[in-house]
């Protein structure tokens, strides 16, 4: 089984230039969409210390090398592309950098995804939601590179398509729909949870490679950021330990980026220690945020809660009371309330970020987690099932174990019948099996539901895919297909 469609076309292009003096070297090119040139993207230039902390940005960082990532780059000031998409970084000097894009782009009709892509020396993610800034939903982030004393670079990026199937990408769930009320995090096998009431937005949980519980709540109507983590810790915790812990890498991650902090004040009160400060300054631009950071600790667990609130004026305060208000570490509680639909949602997470890893039979089990807690309980919009079927179907099959994939899509297909990949993707494992007739008779389904393919993906051409390679010379399969081609 193979990719079906291309995500996008990236070029990372040498200039020489021998006469450039030592540090007036440039990096410059063109941000585009479908070959458009995109005008007023954001774009981030960084400068890595040296070439071993750049080496820490191509691997999946552990808890130590995140902290060590936060002290060995610095960005350069933001810019925006020109009416002709373009941008320019001028007198640089050689070392490591690397770069990233953000754009708007319009999404396709149809049911909303959100998709994450590892490609090339690129991360893509797009979606649904807009970044803090309310201009963004899509991001390139490339790999660190090399600026030689010799020559520039022209770093191009142009941005192709938003859905893919193949392994570089993977859809994944979007954001649940904004609603009211309590949310909880905790850490899977580990008694306690967070408690708190984040306001109207949407949630989104996560579990980091640290091993900490994280919630993002930053879609509230009255712009009020908030985040909330919760952490398993080797010492005694107390709000005030809890603090002490956390608190001196946040400083130092804002400090390290130039950032200036105004009426920086630390309190504790009712098992709540805090530390609050005005954002005045971040990157070279004036912000005006307020932020508060609370903490609470007890038994082996540490909990803070980050608000902030950009253009922050004296009559926001009543919005950061009401959150913390509703604040509650309890380390006793199971979090047994969380719903079957999160725990769907999670499954999927944690199945695309394997399935991007290239981590297949990792990513199966994952998939299949969600699978069967579908089976018992629909929460899926129709998309998404698509997506889960698809992929996990796609795991079994790139990792040999066909039985389970061509189980996989019968399940789809007696689900959704007149979705036309499910058919073209058992017609893949049936080619991988090396039996033709069959491949034949569910390529003529996937042919006759072509209409319904999802808005935005591309349907596949079986005489370029490799799933079929056994049968491409044999005339009988080469003439069904063209027969199912003919309009």
């Amino acid at each position: 089984m193979t990719p079906k469609t291309i995500l996008l076309v990236t070029m990372l292009l040498p200039v020489s230039t021998s006469a450039t003096a030592q540090n007036d070297l440039t990096v410059s090119g063109t941000l585009s969409f479908q070959g458009k040139p995109f005008a007023g993207g954001l774009v981030v230039l960084a400068h890595w210390k040296d070439q071993k902390c750049a080496r820490f940005a191509t691997r999946n960082p552990s808890p130590r090398d995140t902290r060590r990532l936060e002290q060995c780059s610095e960005d350069l000031p933001w810019i925006n592309t020109d009416a002709q998409g373009n941008y320019s970084y001028t007198h640089l000097a050689p070392g490591w950098y690397d770069i990233r894009f953000l754009w708007y782009v319009e999404l396709p009709a149809g049911p909303v995804q959100n998709i994450h892509c590892l490609t090339g020396d690129w991360e893509v993610l797009a979606g649904a939601e807009k970044d803090k800034s309310g201009k963004y939903n899509a991001f390139a982030q490339g790999r660190p590179f090399e600026l030689k004393p010799t020559e520039s670079k022209q770093i191009n990026f142009d941005y192709q398509s938003l859905v893919n199937r193949g392994p570089g990408c993977a859809p994944y769930p979007p954001s649940p729909a904004a609603k009211p009320g309590k949310a909880m995090i905790g850490i899977p096998g580990v008694e306690g949870v967070l408690e708190l009431d984040p306001g109207v937005t949407p949630r989104q949980s996560q579990l980091r490679a640290d091993g900490t519980a994280e919630l993002q709540a930053v879609a509230r109507a009255d712009h009020l950021l908030v985040t909330a983590f919760l952490q398993k810790v080797a010492f005694a915790a107390t709000a005030e330990g809890c603090r002490a812990e956390r608190w001196p890498r946040s400083e130092h991650a804002l400090r390290s980026r130039k950032a200036k902090l105004d009426e920086v004040r630390q309190t504790s009160r009712e098992g709540m220690a805090k530390v609050e400060f005005m954002l005045v300054q971040f990157q070279g631009q004036d912000l005006r945020m307020r932020d508060v950071h609370a903490y609470l600790g007890a038994r082996d667990l540490c909990a803070e809660v980050h608000l902030s609130k950009v253009a922050f004026v004296p009559e926001d305060q009543k919005l950061f009371d009401e959150v913390l208000a509703t604040v509650r570490l309890l380390p006793d509680d199971t979090g047994q309330a969380q719903g079957q639909a999160s725990k769907v949602n999670d499954y999927l997470r944690d199945a695309s970020r394997l399935y991007l890893q290239h981590k297949y039979a990792a990513a199966a089990e994952s998939y299949q987690k969600a699978l069967d807690l579908e089976k018992q309980q629909h929460t899926l919009d129709p998309t998404m099932f698509r997506v889960m079927v698809d992929n996990l179907g796609m795991s079994y099959g790139l990792t040999g174990n066909l039985s389970k994939a061509k189980e996989t899509f019968e399940y789809g297909i007696a689900q959704d019948p007149q979705y036309p990949l499910f058919y073209y993707n058992l017609a893949c494992t049936y080619g991988e099996m090396g039996q033709m007739d069959e491949s034949l008779e569910q390529l003529r389904l996937a042919y006759r539901y072509k209409a319904n393919i999802i808005a935005g993906e591309s349907f596949p051409d079986p005489l370029k895919d490799d799933s079929f390679r056994k049968f491409l010379s044999d005339q009988k399969f080469v003439d069904a297909v063209h027969a199912m081609q003919r309009p």
